[in-house]
């Protein structure tokens, strides 16, 4: 994860309760996998990079705004074994 510098919310760009210009956002990118388990295979989502925008709303608590998909993940369906 990368913690880039804090912007202002954007009333047409951010997504919760925050206030135009007043809110700081704090976009965070991260690389992730996901791996979804099946009865017969295992569906990886691999190397995933996306950012999400994070900030402090009235209540004083951390709440996720948006996110933006800046790589789509390799999928791969790994069979398991007997």
């Amino acid at each position: 994860m990368q913690v880039g510098s804090p912007r202002k919310w954007l009333l047409n760009n951010d997504m919760g309760g925050g206030s135009p210009g007043v809110t700081l956002v704090y976009p965070v990118k991260a690389t992730y996998t996901e791996k979804t388990f099946y009865r017969s295979r295992t569906v990886v989502n691999d190397n995933s990079i996306r950012i999400f925008n994070f900030f402090v709303n009235g209540l004083g608590e951390w709440q996720y705004g948006s996110a933006e998909t800046i790589k789509k993940p390799e999928l791969k369906d790994v069979p398991r074994g007997p």
